[in-house]
C-alpha cells in the first residue's frame, strides 16, 4: 500500500491501528479505505479497498467501494471493471447498477451507462438516484426527451431533493434550451454546500439601490459571465462585484462594475446594496438566450502600453515566425472530470507538423512545463514571466499580443474569449454543458473556434484537425 500522508488524521491513524490488529478483517480494511477517502488520500483508499476485495471477493459492497475509489484516481479506467464485478455478484440490487451507470460515464462509455441505468430503474422504480443516473446517461447519449422524463420521475419521487432539478438543468443547457435551462439551473443553489449570496436575492427587476454580485464557481466560470454585469447594471443603482482580491488588478475595468470587493471580507450586504445575486444566476434573471449570449463581449481589455511591450518581447523571442501561438493543456486537476478536459502536453504532438509557428506556453500552476513530461514540440515557456504581481495581469496583454491561443477547456479559453482574441478550444466527446454538443462556433465568444473529439479520448484527432487548419492560416491572422 502507498504510504499515508505524513500529516495523518486521527481517523486514519485509528483505522490503520484497527487493520493492523485484524489484518484478515474485511470490515477493518473497509473502514481504513473510507478513512483514507475522507482524508483525501485517494490512491491509499483505492489500495485499501483492493485489500478488502481480496479478503472477501464474493461481497459486492467491496467491489462497489473499489469502483468509487478508483474513479477519483489516475487509475479511473479500472473503475468500470470493479463496478461490473459488483453487479455480477448481486444482479438484482438496483444501486449497484446505478453505480455502474455513473462509473461508465466517467470513462465516456455512454452505451453501458444507458444500459445500466435502465436496469437500475427497472429493479427499483422508486429510487431517486437510479432515475438521476438515467437522466445523466440519456443526456450524454443525446436523448433530451428521455433525460427530461427521467428527471421528472426523480422529482416526483423526491420533490425536495435538488438533484433532479440539477440534472434537468444540465441536460437542457447542453441541448441549447436556455429558456427552460437557466431557470432550472437555479437548483444548484439548493444543493448541500452551495455558495449562496446574502439575502435578499435579486429577481432581475429594476431597483434604485445597489446590487451585490458574488462569485460562486471556478475562475473560468466567472470569466465567462463578466460581460453580463453591464446588463445587470442597467437595472440597478450601482453594482458591486465580490471576487478574490487576487483578481482585482486584472478585472479592475469591467464594464458595469462600480466597485470590487474582496469576497473573503463579506459578512452580508455591503453598505448601499439592497439585494444580491450569484454571478451564475444572471443568465436566468436577464433572460439570456444563445442569440444574445455574446452581447457585451469583449468585457476585458488589455492596457495598450502593456500589449506593445509584450508584442516587442514576443517578436524578439521569435523574430521570423509566421505565427506566434500560445498553448495551454491543463485545467485544475482537483476537478473530478479534469482528465476529460485536460489532454496534457504530449497530446499536442500533431501541432509539430505546422511550419512557421513559434509556440509559447501560458500554462501556470498546474501542468507547467518544468513539472511535466517533455513536450513533443519546441515550446517557449513564459511561466516565469507571467503574472508575478497578480493573477492575469501579464497574461491579458500577452494574449492580446499573440496571434492565437490554442487550449483545452480551461479558464484561459474564457479569458481569451472575453478579450475578443482568436482562440481555438479542444473539447472532449462529452464536453461540459456550456459548449453544447455539436458545432465549431460558440455563442459566448465570436472569436472562438471549437474542435471536438469524434470519439472519446481522441485528442490526436482534435490536434490533428487544428494542425491542418493552422497550416492554412496566413501569417499574423487566426
Amino acid at each position: 500500500m502507498a504510504s499515508p500522508d505524513p500529516s495523518i488524521s486521527p481517523q486514519v491513524r485509528a483505522a490503520l491501528a484497527a487493520a493492523e490488529r485484524a489484518p484478515r478483517s474485511p470490515a477493518a480494511w473497509e473502514a481504513l479505505a473510507e478513512a483514507f477517502g475522507a482524508a483525501g488520500q485517494l490512491e491509499a483508499s483505492a489500495q485499501a479497498w483492493e485489500q478488502r476485495v481480496r479478503l472477501d471477493p464474493a461481497d459486492p459492497r467491496g467491489w462497489a467501494g473499489l469502483s468509487l475509489a478508483l474513479r477519483k484516481t489516475p487509475r479511473r479506467a479500472q473503475a468500470p471493471a470493479a463496478a461490473r464485478q459488483a453487479v455480477q455478484r448481486a444482479p438484482e440490487t438496483a444501486w449497484l447498477w446505478t453505480n455502474l451507470s455513473a462509473i461508465s460515464l466517467v470513462v465516456d462509455d455512454v452505451v453501458s451507462a444507458v444500459e445500466a441505468s435502465a436496469r437500475a430503474v427497472a429493479l427499483d422504480p422508486g429510487d431517486v438516484e437510479a432515475w438521476g443516473a438515467r437522466c445523466n446517461a440519456l443526456a450524454a447519449a443525446g436523448d433530451l426527451p428521455g433525460a427530461l422524463a427521467a428527471a421528472d420521475r426523480a422529482a416526483g419521487i423526491a420533490p425536495d431533493d435538488p438533484r433532479p432539478g440539477w440534472c434537468r438543468a444540465l441536460a437542457l443547457l447542453a441541448a441549447g434550451d436556455w429558456e427552460a435551462g437557466w431557470p432550472a439551473y437555479e437548483a444548484r443553489l439548493r444543493r448541500p454546500g452551495a455558495r449562496r449570496p446574502p439575502a435578499p436575492w435579486w429577481d432581475g427587476r429594476p431597483i434604485a439601490g445597489g446590487l451585490l454580485v458574488t462569485g460562486e464557481q471556478g475562475i473560468g466560470d466567472t470569466v465567462q459571465l463578466l460581460h453580463l454585469l453591464a446588463r445587470a447594471r442597467d437595472r440597478v443603482g450601482q453594482l458591486c462585484l465580490a471576487l478574490p482580491a487576487g483578481l482585482h488588478a486584472a478585472f479592475a475595468q469591467i464594464p458595469g462594475v462600480d466597485a470590487l470587493i474582496d469576497e473573503r471580507a463579506l459578512s452580508g450586504l455591503p453598505p448601499g446594496c439592497v439585494a444580491a445575486i450569484a454571478l451564475p444566476s444572471l443568465p436566468a434573471v436577464l433572460g439570456l438566450r444563445p442569440e444574445g449570449a455574446a452581447q457585451g463581449v469583449p468585457a476585458l481589455a488589455a492596457d495598450p502600453a502593456a500589449v506593445t511591450r509584450w508584442r516587442t518581447r514576443l517578436t524578439e523571442r521569435a523574430p521570423n515566425a509566421r505565427l506566434r501561438v500560445g498553448l495551454c493543456w491543463q485545467g485544475n486537476p482537483s476537478y473530478e472530470a479534469d482528465f476529460r478536459r485536460s489532454p496534457g502536453v504530449r497530446a499536442l504532438a500533431p501541432l509539430a507538423a505546422v511550419g512557421g509557428v513559434v509556440w509559447f506556453s501560458l500554462q501556470k500552476v498546474h501542468g507547467a512545463l518544468r513539472d511535466g513530461p517533455d513536450a513533443p514540440l519546441p515550446i517557449i515557456d513564459l511561466d516565469e514571466e507571467l503574472d508575478q504581481s497578480g493573477a492575469f495581469v501579464d497574461t491579458i496583454p500577452c494574449l492580446a499580443a499573440l496571434d492565437l491561443l490554442i487550449t483545452s477547456d480551461t479558464a484561459m479559453a474564457h479569458l481569451a474569449g472575453q478579450l475578443g482574441r482568436p482562440v481555438w478550444v479542444g473539447l472532449a466527446a462529452q464536453p461540459d454543458w456550456r459548449w453544447g454538443r455539436s458545432g465549431a462556433t460558440c455563442p459566448w465568444y465570436p472569436s472562438m473556434r471549437l474542435f471536438r473529439q469524434a470519439q472519446p479520448g481522441d485528442w490526436a484527432g482534435v490536434f490533428g484537425a487544428m494542425a491542418r487548419a493552422l497550416s492554412r492560416v496566413p501569417g499574423g491572422a487566426a
